[in-house]
């Protein structure tokens, strides 16, 4: 159960800078992006953003259309995307991660501080802490899957397609959320909120795909404020 909370040089400037160019950030009015960068240095300076990760590989007993069982005698079950997509997987990686509550804090107190703008920048720095740490994860996996010589697939959320949400729960305690001060609350969400569930599979010849491809098949489409022209033709 590897837990990962060294992550040197994250969220630096020029990795921010290239969040911002990406399709899924919203465009930003010029004064506006500045007070994002100014927020972005003050979280840096005040150490906000504190990523940590664990997860857990274990092998693959069984699997049916839409369930899974693994070497602990767990099963995933509602994820026929998971069995569909990760047919050919020897293993099955299981990963929680989270960027900490610190942005969440600061910005809760400017609200309450009626630093309204500051706050709403300080929560656009928290999304792409979010995106640039998803990433971190994802390059983290494939070092993992080299170790081993073999290949770690893109991943699948629970809530995403056809894998429920109530399997974060399941997930969140084969990867040992605990481990890292992270907790599953009643509604199968994460605390703290800046935190992100995702199931690899591991073996060889195992699909990857463009991460805009998540949002074809996100639940949550319809509510996304980072959506684009291009994704709205989808």
């Amino acid at each position: 159960m590897p837990v990962i909370t060294d992550w040197p040089d994250f969220f630096s400037s020029p990795n921010f800078e290239s969040w911002q160019e990406l399709n899924c950030s919203r465009t930003l009015q010029p004064r506006f992006q500045r007070e994002v960068r100014e927020m972005h240095e003050f979280a840096l300076e005040e150490k906000l953003v504190q990523p940590r990760l664990v997860y857990s590989a274990l092998p693959i007993i069984d699997k049916g259309v839409d369930w899974i069982r693994l070497e602990n005698g767990l099963e995933l079950t509602n994820a026929a995307e998971i069995a569909n997509k990760f047919a050919a997987a020897d293993e099955l990686i299981l990963a929680v991660g989270t960027i900490g509550d610190g942005l969440e804090i600061a910005a809760a107190e400017m609200f309450k501080n009626k630093k309204a703008i500051k706050a709403l920048a300080l929560e656009e720095v928290a999304v792409a802490a979010v995106f640039e740490f998803t990433n971190a994860v994802f390059s983290c996996i494939d070092e993992f899957a080299e170790t081993r010589e073999l290949q770690a697939s893109s991943p699948i959320y629970p809530g995403h397609g056809d894998f429920g949400i109530e399997q974060q729960r399941t997930v969140f305690e084969i990867a040992g959320g605990d481990e890292i001060g992270m907790r599953i609350l009643k509604t199968d969400m994460l605390f703290p909120a800046k935190s992100i569930s995702l199931v690899f599979g591991l073996g060889h010849d195992l699909p990857r795909w463009d991460r805009k491809k998540d949002c074809e098949t996100c639940k949550a489409r319809d509510r996304c404020r980072f959506r684009t022209p291009e994704s709205l033709a989808a």
